[in-house]
């Protein structure tokens, strides 16, 4: 039954017609065709639309980029009715007919259909700056950064990654999510973690830390099974699910208060560090410059009310990398000459290992640990969505790790006199002459100053679109009175903070424990526990559990705020 290859094509096919001579190309699929000629009606209407745009009175058409694509106002175009509109995601996790029309994509878009693979993003070339989103952009305000993105190409949706070299459309690697948690967790905070090490004990606050970030790391695995239920979406998305509007208020008034009590920190972080570092020039600086902490407190409103002006985040993606590697400069080098002092002098004397002050420091935890805000932005950036939460889990423990080996050795190295923040510890151990202590106060600092407008962004945008509805927050071109009248909402914000932050200059610990109590606790334990329990309606041992977390986050509210008001008066 075998035939010569040379004989085959005698064999009439049957679906050629007698006589007809085999064609060189496969014969082309009637909806194929349809397809390429609904896409060159698109790049037409697209190319009329950017010629109107232009004013120009002619007719010549021009090829598109980049920027005339991102430039254009979504809008639908009339199709033929055996095709979608063009516009239109043909499937949610497919995109446009552009998108199948590529090399595999047809095989994509039948396997999503299936089940077979998971989710599919595909989408345009994106904007210059998105390298330094994705490496080096703070977690705190990625998700933000998106969205505004987003809002901008006139979509709903966050803006999409754009394909490798290859056609393929990746999203975050293992190493690049772990890195965002980091990023997310290890920052200026550290410097008041030994005084807090110094109330509570060495080892108290130990396990309080270990206790805290285990329930933190469990309800965030909560949240992601959450959203895997309903199918996606934000945070507040979830609560409204169970709860309803009432639900979806709750977490944005806690997302704005904690962004707004980093705010706060970043402002008293560099009122603490700025005039000690200044202090030790006073015989070669001027008197004028020899600043005290509140001026301090209330002078860099000079900078930072301008900066928080800003209409668009990628203005602050170069301050943002430069903050970033400052502060974990500046941790790096405090930990090191903590071990190496350690390692030459021993411990200091009076080493308390169990302290009164284990609620307080539970508060301090939990405003350290708060990152629960963007793990799901993570979650749905990361590729392999079942690698996550065990990277995520592992990641965290070493960020505990960190925090017990900087909290407690410093808190070994300089004993009762340690104080917040540790780098006026660091700067006395070292001899006069050296300028490395002054040097990591200016770091801390410029760091925690190039953070305030920047940590502003998300609580500012949030509050705006709640008072000024009907307008894309920095988008569109605002009337003079909108435009000012945000500006004064934002000058508002920073120097309510400021005023916060000069409250609790005296008591640091005390207002770091507050923030955390107040606006992160709801947030870290209570609400997870709640969408978890109505959701997926777990069995009568992980609800019991669910049930006993939130009391547990219930009773820290309460009794750490009254514990921190105490330390405070």
């Amino acid at each position: 039954h075998c035939i010569p290859p040379s004989d085959r094509s005698a064999i009439p096919h049957p679906l050629r017609r007698p006589g007809t001579r085999r064609s060189a190309r496969p014969m082309e699929d009637e909806a194929v065709r349809d397809l390429k000629r609904a896409l060159s009606l698109q790049q037409t209407g697209e190319r009329s639309a950017i010629s109107r745009s232009a004013g120009s009175g002619d007719r010549e058409k021009r090829p598109l980029d980049d920027d005339d694509v991102f430039s254009m106002p979504p809008r639908r175009m009339e199709s033929s009715s055996s095709l979608p509109a063009l516009v239109e995601a043909l499937h949610p996790e497919i995109g446009r007919p552009t998108d199948i029309a590529q090399p595999g994509g047809f095989r994509r878009d039948h396997l999503q259909r299936e089940g077979l693979v998971s989710s599919v993003i595909v989408g345009r070339p994106l904007l210059p700056s998105r390298f330094m989103l994705d490496k080096f952009m703070d977690p705190r305000v990625r998700n933000v950064f998106e969205e505004e993105r987003a809002l901008i190409q006139g979509s709903d949706q966050p803006t999409p990654r754009s394909p490798d070299v290859h056609g393929v459309v990746r999203g975050s690697s293992d190493w690049q999510t772990a890195l965002l948690i980091l990023k997310s967790t290890v920052g200026g905070t550290l410097i008041v973690v030994p005084e807090a090490y110094k109330g509570a004990g060495l080892i108290s606050a130990s396990m309080v830390m270990i206790l805290i970030a285990g329930i933190e790391i469990y309800c965030m695995s909560l949240l992601i099974r959450c959203s895997i239920k309903i199918g996606g979406g934000s945070y507040g998305q979830i609560m409204e699910r169970c709860l309803g509007r009432k639900g979806l208020w709750a977490v944005d008034v806690s997302l704005i208060t904690s962004q707004l009590g980093f705010v706060c920190t970043e402002i008293l972080y560099v009122a603490t560090n700025l005039p000690d570092a200044l202090a030790a020039f006073k015989s070669t600086l001027p008197v004028w410059m020899l600043l005290t902490q509140t001026d301090v407190l209330f002078g860099q409103m000079i900078l930072a009310v301008p900066m928080a002006w800003i209409r668009h985040l990628k203005y602050f993606a170069f301050t943002n990398v430069l903050a970033n590697v400052t502060v974990f400069s500046a941790l790096g080098t405090l930990l090191a000459f903590a071990v190496k002092g350690l390692a030459r002098d021993g411990p200091a004397e009076e080493i308390h290992k169990f302290g009164p002050q284990w609620l307080l420091f539970a508060g301090t935890s939990v405003f350290s640990f708060e990152c629960i805000n963007f793990v799901i932005p993570m979650y749905e950036a990361h590729e392999k969505k079942e690698t996550f939460v065990p990277i995520l889990t592992k990641t965290l423990w070493a960020v505990v790790v960190l925090f017990i080996l900087f909290g407690g050795l410093n808190y070994m190295r300089y004993g009762e006199a340690t104080v917040s923040p540790v780098t006026k510890n660091f700067a006395e151990s070292l001899s006069s002459s050296s300028p490395l202590g002054r040097i990591m106060q200016f770091a801390f600092a410029f760091a925690s100053l190039l953070n305030v407008p920047l940590f502003l962004f998300p609580a500012s945008i949030a509050i705006e679109d709640k008072i000024f509805k009907g307008q894309i927050p920095g988008c569109a071109a605002p009337g003079l009175v909108r435009k000012w009248s945000k500006n004064v909402l934002r000058t508002i914000l920073l120097f309510c903070c400021t005023l916060i932050a000069y409250l609790g200059a005296a008591h640091i610990n005390a207002l770091v424990a507050i923030i955390g109590s107040v606006c992160c606790v709801p947030l870290a334990f209570i609400y997870p526990v709640i969408c978890h329990y109505v959701l997926l309606e777990p069995g009568p041992i992980v609800a019991a559990l669910d049930i006993a977390i939130g009391t547990m986050g219930a009773f820290l509210f309460v009794l750490t705020t009254v514990s921190a008001i105490q330390d405070w008066q």
